[in-house]
């Protein structure tokens, strides 16, 4: 997929390798897909011109195209929102701009990287949460990680690309499994943050998503590999 096909927030999976965090996640999922991030912005349809948002280690941060490649990043999958799938409806300019303005907001904040989130989730995937020892470990790392946020707020990859839809009353349709957290199983993502009496800055560890859950996802279409020609030259 060329640069002139992209278009503002378009999700993009990265199949990284040879980094502790993608290959930790992939350790998690056994997906290809290791990384997710969302365009931010275009300027023009150049490497420099096109802009990510992205959950990296050094936090939650605006990186141009060609920052957010590294030379690790093998190839890159250019997915879309479309609400019922293919076919469906696309982005309103009314829903581009809800996410726009959270996400603008996200990035004026002090958001950290979900360190703790990945390491316990590693622990967590090999415990069925439907079990006793599942419960009994379930809600010890949870409270491990509500008292790390109490000072800092956290993302991963996948959660601040899915929170940037949700929180814009945009949905994304994802397969409940033990990784995510029981209230975005259905309702409006705002109302129960508000009624769990929780700060929108500060998710705890059971609002983890995948890349391979927003890939999976009814609502996210798969358009093409997107063309990386501009590496090899330089442009």
């Amino acid at each position: 997929m060329k640069l002139s096909q992209l278009r503002v927030h378009d999700i993009l999976f990265d199949h990284t390798e040879g980094e502790f965090i993608p290959e930790a996640i992939q350790s998690i999922t056994h997906s290809t897909w290791n990384h997710v991030k969302r365009i931010h912005s275009i300027k023009d349809f150049t490497p420099d011109g096109i802009f990510i948002s992205e959950a990296i280690s050094a936090g939650y941060k605006m990186r141009s195209l060609r920052e957010s490649t590294g030379e690790n990043d093998k190839y890159t999958l250019v997915c879309r929102y479309n609400g019922d799938g293919v076919g469906g409806r696309e982005l309103t300019e009314e829903q581009r701009m809800r996410i726009s303005n959270w996400d603008n907001y996200y990035l004026s904040h002090n958001i950290s990287y979900g360190f703790a989130q990945i390491a316990a989730l590693a622990i967590l995937k090999q415990v069925r949460n439907d079990s006793i020892s599942g419960m009994y470990f379930g809600r010890k790392f949870k409270e491990i990680q509500r008292e790390i946020e109490i000072f800092l707020p956290q993302f991963i990859c996948s959660e601040a690309v899915y929170r940037s839809y949700q929180e814009s009353n945009i949905k994304i349709s994802v397969l409940k499994d033990s990784s995510h957290m029981e209230h975005y199983s259905g309702g409006d993502v705002l109302d129960r943050y508000t009624e769990a009496g929780k700060d929108l800055l500060k998710p705890v560890i059971e609002d983890w998503l995948s890349p391979h859950d927003i890939f999976e996802s009814p609502d996210v279409i798969t358009m093409d590999m997107l063309d990386y020609s501009w590496r090899k030259t330089g442009g």
